[in-house]
């Protein structure tokens, strides 16, 4: 029956070009004979193939896979591996069917797969993802891949030594997945043309060590000087005791449009949370940021919030009444927050806490939008603490509070 489907939608395509994807855990696989009609059919149009897509184990993909060879017309492939597959398949079973004729292939994605189960055509790769990846299987990608744009990698493994310059990368993810610092990587890199940055170090579960306070921003400080980019967009997820040097290195961005600062909810010490009340009154103020990011657009703080309402409210005081005819551009303020309370009702913004913000938002005249909501079900915060607030004061208005009616007779 399957095949009949995949027959039909294969014929009614006619000359279209073709996105496959073959997805299953170990025990989706273990019946090969009757998964294998299916993969003979997909392959008899494999010269319209634009993108493959591979979840499944390095036995399946080798036994529906040997002896073919994927199409030249190839754009994209997706091969991702159970995490828990034994390692001699690692070695023993690469993806021969991958091979460096594919000159087309411009993105690739890999999970749990090493660099040396893939041999391709790496000189005009645009998009590349991977986790995790060891540090030499990195080095080799920037030497190897001129063309390439965008890349993702949550790394593991050691330390690569030697300098790497790359001029053509624009978009670039770091993920620390070990005990290795991810700052003694990324002094090691140089991209001058990057525009946007999503910088993960952190502890890991490897470590509980936490680095010295100012270390990581002083890296991420050297590579901005060094790559002298333009950077547009910069997302960092690290939890600091105090926010000094962050301006030191928003001080090299002033192309910045987007900013934002997270924090992981797993840590529960608000002393190692760097956005705090100290940080709204010096190194955050809003007059700050617009004189360092005149581009600004927007500012976004995800995580456990460790500031108080009163300094959010102090922050987004106009520093003079022209201010709002100097921006060209609304500066969109987000706050995504992680409630640390099961019971609902004590997550609430006070009413006045939440009419004293939007009166301050009204200020601006339009420079300035505001936006609270719940970090993990996008909820508008602000709203829904007015409809609360509505809510309890409507009930407790319909409560009765008449006594007895005293009766008299003559």
């Amino acid at each position: 029956m399957v095949v009949e489907i995949l027959d039909l939608w294969l014929n009614r395509s006619r000359n279209l070009p073709l996105h496959i994807s073959f997805v299953g855990d170990v025990n989706w696989m273990l019946d090969y004979s009757y998964w294998e009609p299916i993969f003979e059919r997909a392959k008899t149009c494999s010269e319209r193939w634009e993108t493959l897509r591979l979840e499944m184990s390095r036995k399946a993909w080798c036994h529906f896979f040997e002896g073919f060879r994927c199409p030249p017309s190839l754009k994209g492939i997706r091969l991702v591996a159970p995490a828990g597959e034994d390692r001699e398949w690692e070695l023993d079973s690469p993806a021969e069917f991958i091979r460096p004729t594919l000159h087309g292939l411009e993105e690739l994605h890999i999970q749990n797969v090493s660099w040396q189960e893939v041999d391709i055509a790496w000189e005009n790769l645009i998009v590349f993802e991977a986790g995790p990846w060891d540090f030499f299987g990195f080095e080799l990608l920037l030497s190897h891949a001129p063309r390439l744009k965008k890349c993702r990698i949550l790394y593991m493994g050691s330390v690569f030594h030697s300098p790497t310059v790359h001029s053509h990368l624009e978009d670039l993810e770091l993920w620390n997945s070990s005990s290795i610092s991810l700052e003694d990587v990324i002094r090691q890199f140089t991209f001058p043309s990057l525009k946007r940055l999503v910088y993960r170090p952190g502890t890991s579960r490897f470590s509980s060590q936490v680095p010295p306070v100012g270390a990581r921003m002083d890296r991420l400080q050297s590579f901005v000087v060094r790559s002298q980019c333009r950077l547009i967009e910069l997302e960092i997820h690290i939890p600091f005791k105090t926010t000094a040097d962050l301006a030191k290195v928003l001080a090299h961005l002033p192309s910045l449009e987007c900013l934002t600062l997270s924090t992981d909810r797993r840590y529960r010490d608000n002393s190692a949370l760097w956005l705090s009340d100290i940080s709204f009154a010096e190194h955050l103020k809003f007059s700050v940021l617009s004189r360092l990011l005149p581009q600004l657009k927007v500012f976004r703080i995800e995580g456990k919030r460790a500031f108080s309402w009163d300094a959010l409210i102090a922050f987004l005081k106009p520093p003079h009444k022209h201010v709002t005819s100097k921006r060209n551009t609304c500066v969109h303020i987000q706050f995504a927050s992680y409630l640390p309370s099961q019971e609902r009702s004590e997550n609430y913004i006070d009413r006045d806490v939440v009419l004293r913000l939007k009166r301050r938002e009204r200020k601006w005249k339009g420079a300035v939008s505001l936006d609270i909501k719940h970090r993990d079900s996008g909820e508008d915060w602000m709203q829904a603490s007015l409809d609360y607030h509505e809510q309890a004061s409507s009930i407790s208005t319909r409560v009765d509070f008449s006594g007895p009616t005293l009766c008299t007779s003559s």
